[in-house]
């Protein structure tokens, strides 16, 4: 009678196995289906895929989340939803791989898109500050940071008032070398 039970109990777990290994690959392979139909696509902005291919990005973050591919998908996942002006669903997904993926080789890049995000979409100056601060205490070598340090210096100009301050400045040095 326990032998059966044992049989019943490693056939059931065999099958288990073997349906999750076949659910992942076809997720994998719908993802990969996704992407190129995108990245071939001569309509380069295609919403229904680019909302497809994110769900399918989360769908798979929440059903393998110990998968090493994670922190990657989540990414692309935020870049779509910035593409398709979801701002706070793609802030929540760049903080998410910040926090859960510190060493992710682009969670510096989450740090600076949560800044631009904040400063271009947003117009929350204040948390724009905030992000792009955090990006360069965390991240000081990126090659962002630069970047980021010109944009907290022009957190709330205008146009008109970055102009002014171009124009300003390359007359100081035309005067500088008479």
């Amino acid at each position: 009678m326990k032998s059966i039970k044992s049989i019943l109990l490693i056939i059931f777990t065999i099958t288990i196995v073997v349906a999750c290994s076949n659910s992942k690959t076809k997720m994998t392979a719908k993802i990969n289906t996704l992407e190129k139909e995108l990245k071939d696509s001569k309509n380069a902005y295609d919403k229904k895929k680019s909302e497809e291919l994110m769900s399918t990005y989360l769908a798979y973050t929440e059903t393998y989340k110990k998968d090493t591919i994670v922190p990657s998908y989540l990414f692309k996942a935020g870049e779509i939803c910035m593409n398709l002006n979801k701002s706070q669903k793609a802030l929540e997904l760049f903080d998410r791989v910040s926090k859960e993926f510190p060493d992710f080789k682009k969670a510096g890049d989450c740090l600076f898109l949560k800044g631009f995000i904040y400063e271009n979409n947003l117009q929350d100056i204040n948390n724009a500050r905030t992000a792009y601060m955090d990006f360069i205490k965390k991240f000081p070598t990126h090659q962002f940071a630069d970047d980021a340090q010109i944009l907290i210096q022009n957190l709330g100009k205008s146009p008109e008032e970055l102009i002014k301050e171009f124009e300003a400045k390359n007359q100081e040095k035309l005067n500088a070398g008479k």
